[in-house]
């Protein structure tokens, strides 16, 4: 499972809201992108990751709820 890396100076997001200015980090399963948001001008950091394969052992759901404290930690830093 891998998510494919997205060009510097690319956009996305609803109504192309982010440009991609850096990737700061490109593993097997997320991207980490430096952006800059077209709606306010600042600079934020977006994580792109991607959706788990269903596994009938259910390791599809670790990796979801993995995801879920992870956000859950970066949210007192925005």
């Amino acid at each position: 499972m891998t998510t494919n890396l997205r060009d510097i100076g690319s956009t996305f997001g609803k109504g192309d809201r982010y440009v991609i200015s850096s990737v700061l980090h490109n593993g097997t399963y997320s991207q980490v992108y430096g952006v800059s948001d077209a709606g306010n001008g600042k600079l934020v950091v977006l994580k792109e990751v991607a959706a788990p394969v269903p596994d009938p052992k259910g390791h599809g759901k670790i990796a979801v709820d993995s995801l879920k404290r992870e956000t859950r930690l970066m949210q007192p830093l925005t």
